[in-house]
């Protein structure tokens, strides 16, 4: 219930929005701050940090049930796709295609699982091990 003549606003509504009930929804990552705005001019200020809560899974992990994830609450993953030698037979990691699949196929808040892939390599290998994981 709206308080009479209380007016609300958010320092940026592309992190956090809030209605005219004073709902506040998190839109994106961020820092935002809600205000309050009474009829004598004075206010009121919360803080709201909006972070999402994610997974990292590799073959360390020996299973994952991705409906158990999603259900959590969890809003994306990250996914190791491997490590090591510059030959894709031997530096995937042995579960990466297994999740990613997994992953792919489960939707959270109606749309897919916004995915993130990292791979593990050495400063001195890095140019190299990009050019086959981008390929």
């Amino acid at each position: 219930m709206q308080a009479l003549g209380v007016t609300w606003s958010s320092s940026d509504s592309s992190v956090a929005s809030v209605d005219s009930n004073g709902n506040v929804a998190a839109v994106n990552w961020g820092q935002a701050t809600i205000t309050a705005h009474y009829p004598d001019g004075t206010s009121a200020n919360c803080l709201v940090n909006v972070a999402f809560k994610g997974i990292d899974v590799s073959q360390w992990q020996t299973s994952v049930d991705w409906t158990a994830v999603k259900n959590s609450g969890v809003e994306f993953a990250m996914i190791r796709t491997g490590y090591g030698s510059e030959y894709w037979s031997k530096q995937t990691d042995s579960k990466f295609e297994t999740y990613y699949n997994g992953a792919v196929q489960r939707r959270i808040k109606g749309r897919r699982l916004p995915l993130q892939l990292c791979h593990h390599c050495t400063p001195w290998r890095s140019r190299r091990r990009s050019s086959v994981f981008t390929s």
